[in-house]
């Protein structure tokens, strides 16, 4: 592997406001609130996680990435809080290709307050100091 993080850890990572942290069990209700919304999931290709069963299932799945060496999602937290409010993290990553594609999500309450562009300038600052990269890409849809 190419990659100086080695995954022996899940690192917590802080912003200004922000604590970006593992995503565990006890999130199941914040997952819930950030996957069973219509306005979080419209523009992905999704079913709704509405059940705290679905939620675990989600956690475990995400977690999974982090444990195979292939993928971390990150929950996104405020500095004083620790209730999840977002999730984001790099996925498909090609060690050999040097890239990863990003991806974040924020229940609704809190859009339009700079939390996750605060949460990607980190997210892409941490991915290309440690998973020595060329590039770091997003899909965007125009809607």
């Amino acid at each position: 592997m190419d990659a100086s993080f080695d995954f022996s850890y899940f690192p917590v990572l802080e912003t200004e406001r922000l604590r970006l942290r593992q995503i565990t069990h006890a999130d199941a209700d914040a997952i819930i609130g950030i996957f069973g919304s219509p306005d979080v999931l419209r523009y992905l290709d999704s079913e709704p996680i509405l059940t705290t069963e679905a939620a675990v299932e989600m956690i475990d799945w995400l977690n999974g990435h982090f444990r195979n060496r292939e993928a971390m999602r990150w929950g996104i937290t405020l500095k004083e809080q620790d209730a999840v409010i977002g999730t984001c993290g790099f996925h498909f990553w090609k060690p050999a290709y040097r890239r990863v594609d990003i991806g974040y999500d924020l229940q609704p309450p809190y859009w339009g307050q700079g939390y996750i562009t605060e949460a990607a300038h980190c997210l892409v600052r941490w991915c290309f100091l440690n998973l020595n990269l060329h590039r770091v890409q997003a899909d965007c849809t125009a809607e």
